[in-house]
């Protein structure tokens, strides 16, 4: 107690049955170690890998998907196009391999790899720099 009668603030709270020490909730600095969250991956970006990055892909089928898609460049947008729609649409959509691919900073993002269209009989730029006399990449 004070010279005047009455209790210190601390000591106060501390006297009074049923309210916890405040020391004891504190947590401690390293609490988000104790927590155990990994981070959530919840937008993956769809592009081409730039000229100082280190890609690694892994080769197994279920790392990578053939899609037909609609892409809109003035937009920046790309849109995956459902199959039997992709057949009514030949001459907007585009056949794509999407490849799950990582940089060395950890980013994962799909590569898009332009695939032959063969609705519009298009194909890409290897297919028609390949001469004639070349035989086709069997796998």
């Amino acid at each position: 107690m004070s010279t005047d009668g009455q209790k210190k603030p601390e000591r106060a709270a501390a006297s009074i049955a049923g309210v916890p020490d405040l020391k004891s909730l504190r947590l401690p600095q390293d609490f988000a170690a104790n927590v155990g969250v990994k981070k959530l991956l919840v937008q993956v970006p769809v592009t081409k890998p730039r000229k100082g990055w280190f890609v690694r892909t892994r080769p197994g089928s279920e790392w990578r998907d053939r899609v037909a898609m609609i892409v809109l460049k003035e937009e920046g947008e790309s849109y995956v196009v459902h199959p039997d729609l992709a057949a009514d649409l030949p001459d907007e959509v585009t056949h794509y391999e999407l490849v799950t691919a990582i940089n060395r900073h950890g980013t994962v993002f799909l590569w898009q790899l332009r695939m032959p269209n063969s609705a519009r009989g298009m194909l890409g730029p290897t297919q028609q720099s390949r001469p004639v006399h070349m035989p086709k990449r069997i796998g």
